[in-house]
């Protein structure tokens, strides 16, 4: 649990919001991964409740060390991690 009593968890690819509302909604702690400070903009324009964009490439270690350590010196630590990920389906024909 973060310092706020609240569950913490750190969800990548969120500049949509569908996942961070989600969590948002529920009473946790979210911080949300996003590309740039636009979409972090977006994402807490978009997300009512307790929702904290932070600019995370996953494919980057250095980007996710730095998250995590963010965490830990704001919260105490993660709960939770997801990655969202986009399924595109082909159609044929």
């Amino acid at each position: 649990m973060g310092a706020n009593g609240h569950q913490t968890v750190l969800i990548s690819g969120t500049s949509t919001g569908i996942g961070a509302a989600c969590m948002a909604g529920a009473g946790w702690k979210v911080y949300g991964g996003v590309r740039n400070k636009a979409d972090g903009d977006t994402l807490i324009e978009q997300v009512s409740g307790d929702v904290t964009p932070v600019q995370l490439d996953v494919t980057s270690n250095d980007d996710i060390e730095s998250v995590l350590a963010r965490i830990a010196d704001e919260v105490g630590g993660l709960r939770r991690a997801c990655q969202q990920r986009r399924y595109h389906r082909r159609r044929s024909g």
